[in-house]
C-alpha cells in the first residue's frame, strides 16, 4: 500500500529546485507546487503510476529507482528504461492530457513526489518563459527517444550493449541533456551503475548469455570492470568508438565523452 508521508526533511522544495524544469522556475512558482505536491513511499514492486487517461500527477524521484516500462494484457513486460532520482515523470501526457504511453515500477523502495496536474498547468500557464520550458523539455524527451531508438536498434549487439551502459552508467536526463551531473539530483557516481544483466537484455531483447558475453569483451578490452552486481565503465572514449561502429557520431557525442571521463576517478581516468 502507498504510504503518504510528511516532508520533514524538507525535500520537496529541494527537488523542485534541483528538476531539470522547475530550476529555473522563480521562487513563488516553486512554492506554489511546493505547497500542493506530497512525498509518497513505494516499496520495491508496487506500481508508482500506470498508463491511465490522463494521468492525475506530474512526478518526481525522490530516492530509489524505478522501472519505466509497457505491460501487456498478458502480464508481460517490455522494459524501456531504468528511472533515478531527479528526472521528471509523464510531462507530456499530462500536458496533452492524453494517456501515458508507459507505466512506472518501484525497482527499490522509492520516494516519489507527486504534484497535482492541475497545480502544476496552473503554474506552468501564468507565464510564457514556463510554457516554452515545458515544451522545450518535451522536445528533448522526443528527441531523445529517436535517440535512443537510433542507438539500439538496426545496430550490433555489442553497439546497444554499449549504448545503454551510457544510458544508466550517467542517467538518461545526463545524456539528453548534455549536462554534468549534480548533487542535487543524482545519488550515484559517475561511471556506476547497478543495472543487472538481465536487465540490459530485458531492455535490448536479446538473451542474458549474449549480453553476458559481450560485457566480457569489454572488459577484457579495459572498458569497463564488474564488481558484484555493480559495473563501472573505466573509458567512456573508448566505449564510445563502441557505438561508432554503427557510423560515425555527432563530434558533440566525443566531447561529452570526454567530459565524463574526467569526472571518472583519477585513478580510472586515462
Amino acid at each position: 500500500m502507498v504510504n503518504r508521508t510528511r516532508d520533514s526533511e524538507g525535500l520537496i522544495p529541494l527537488a523542485l529546485q534541483g528538476a531539470q524544469i522547475f530550476s529555473g522556475w522563480s521562487e513563488k512558482a516553486r512554492t506554489r507546487l511546493a505547497e500542493a505536491a506530497e512525498l509518497r513511499e513505494y516499496a520495491k514492486g508496487e506500481t508508482v503510476a500506470e498508463i491511465e487517461e490522463p494521468p492525475d500527477d506530474i512526478l518526481v524521484l525522490v530516492r530509489g529507482a524505478l522501472f519505466n516500462e509497457i505491460v501487456a494484457a498478458d502480464g508481460k513486460r517490455l522494459l524501456l528504461a531504468i528511472v533515478r532520482p531527479g528526472w521528471i515523470l509523464q510531462v507530456v501526457p499530462v500536458w496533452e492530457g492524453e494517456d501515458a504511453p508507459s507505466a512506472y515500477t518501484a525497482r527499490t523502495d522509492s520516494l516519489v513526489m507527486h504534484i497535482p496536474r492541475d497545480v502544476f498547468m496552473e503554474v506552468a500557464n501564468s507565464d510564457i518563459q514556463y510554457v516554452r520550458d515545458v515544451a522545450t523539455f518535451a522536445c528533448r524527451i522526443y528527441r531523445g527517444g529517436l535517440l535512443r531508438m537510433n542507438l539500439t536498434a538496426m545496430t550490433s549487439l555489442r553497439c546497444q550493449v554499449a549504448s545503454m551502459l551510457i544510458f544508466n552508467t550517467l542517467g538518461e536526463f545526463v545524456v539528453l541533456l548534455g549536462l554534468p551531473p549534480s548533487p542535487s539530483t543524482m545519488a550515484w557516481r559517475v561511471g556506476q551503475t547497478d543495472i543487472t544483466q538481465d536487465e540490459l537484455a530485458s531492455m535490448i531483447g536479446y538473451s542474458r548469455q549474449k549480453v553476458n558475453n559481450v560485457m566480457k569483451e569489454m572488459e577484457a578490452e579495459g572498458i569497463l570492470q564488474r564488481k558484484g552486481r555493480m559495473t563501472e565503465i573505466l573509458n567512456y572514449l573508448s566505449l564510445m568508438k563502441v557505438l561508432e561502429e554503427a557510423g560515425p557520431l555527432n563530434p558533440d557525442w566525443h566531447a561529452l565523452a570526454q567530459s565524463w571521463q574526467e569526472q571518472l576517478d583519477p585513478r580510472r581516468t586515462t
